[in-house]
């Protein structure tokens, strides 16, 4: 997928602004509707990273606007195959040809004989904890789900490296005691995102085993794996996953006859169908009334039932309660345990 450079902060800034008057939302709202945090706007304006050409392509086929002529792309990574070929370049200056074809076999062949002597080396698979299906493997599911990745030796999961901080070490920590293993966390250069990484083939075969999906997930039809669905306890757990990684909380302010009503709402994106219509339906099953706005956003509206998520679901990271709580502290009205709209004063 290929990443936008604007040449200056103004030309970035304008492209944003346009868009914001074009798509007629505030910020906060546009941001949701791209399924990106407002943070990850303010980034993209002030020009502190690239953003992807999959927001161009759906900033142009929504509102028609169009890039500015003077934007230059690149692919994704391409910064690793620039630092692989300079390091090879110095490397070779250093040290020159390390070595003939026949050199390289047969050192590789002694190689592989002494692993096998010491019982040791790099093809011996690392053992795994293979748990049980539960609610904790079942929140795992949902994280991998929603911002997750599988390749052929390795389970990723991407997160904002500063909005998502303690859910990260949260998700570590859950992550190892779940599957025995170490997990690494690397930061991805000029992004505000990190990646949580566990190397092991046989972590793969048993995630793929479970219904989780190796390699283009949205390609292969991404959706709840059926087993969640054979418990109310797994489907809550699996929601939580969900929601913390791909889900959005936000305060939805609407004019009526000249006051300003406030209520908490709650938004999931994704831009797979069926993993929208089973989120939704999961939440019906539930008794909450959820509202698939487009193909890729459910919505939760209704303040009771946003009360009411928080107080079942209970969502582990910490974004999402900071705009809960401040809701609660700052517009939250009524008596008797109930909640009502808030009315802001012009």
């Amino acid at each position: 997928m290929a990443r936008i450079f604007f040449p200056d902060a103004n030309s970035a800034d304008n492209y944003f602004r346009s868009l914001k008057e074009k798509s007629g939302l505030s910020w906060e709202l546009l941001a949701v509707e791209f399924g990106f945090s407002n943070r990850q706007f303010c980034d993209w304006r002030a020009r502190r990273c690239s953003f992807p050409g999959v927001v161009a392509d759906f900033a142009k086929n929504k509102y028609g606007l169009n890039l500015p002529l003077e934007i230059f792309t690149k692919e994704d990574n391409w910064h690793i195959k620039d630092a692989a070929r300079k390091g090879a370049r110095r490397r070779f200056e250093l040290y020159g040809e390390l070595g003939t074809p026949e050199g390289r076999r047969k050192g590789g062949i002694n190689s592989q004989r002494t692993h096998k002597i010491r019982n040791t080396g790099i093809f011996q698979a690392k053992k795994i904890t293979r748990p049980r299906l539960g609610s904790r493997f079942a929140e795992i599911t949902g994280a991998l789900i929603g911002d997750g990745g599988i390749t052929k030796g390795q389970v990723r999961i991407t997160l904002n490296s500063v909005t998502d901080k303690q859910y990260a070490s949260y998700l570590i920590d859950l992550l190892s005691k779940t599957f025995g293993l170490g997990v690494s966390v690397v930061k991805r250069k000029n992004q505000l995102a990190i990646d949580l990484l566990m190397s092991s083939t046989k972590l793969v075969d048993f995630l793929n085993k479970r219904g989780l999906l190796r390699g283009n997930k949205l390609k292969q039809g991404l959706d709840i794996p059926l087993w969640v669905n054979t418990k109310e306890a797994w489907q809550r757990a699996c929601l939580r996953g969900l929601f913390d990684t791909d889900g959005c909380t936000y305060t939805d302010h609407h004019l009526i006859n000249n006051k300003t009503y406030v209520n908490p709402s709650l938004a999931f994106t994704s831009y797979s169908k069926n993993l929208c219509n089973s989120y939704a339906r999961i939440l019906k099953l539930l008794s909450f009334s959820p509202t698939l706005t487009t193909r890729k956003r459910v919505l939760l509206r209704r303040e009771k039932e946003v009360i009411r998520f928080f107080e079942e679901i209970k969502p582990k990271n910490s974004r999402h309660w900071k705009v809960y709580n401040k809701f609660m502290e700052e517009y939250r009205s009524g008596y008797n345990g109930t909640a009502s709209k808030a009315v802001v004063s012009h």
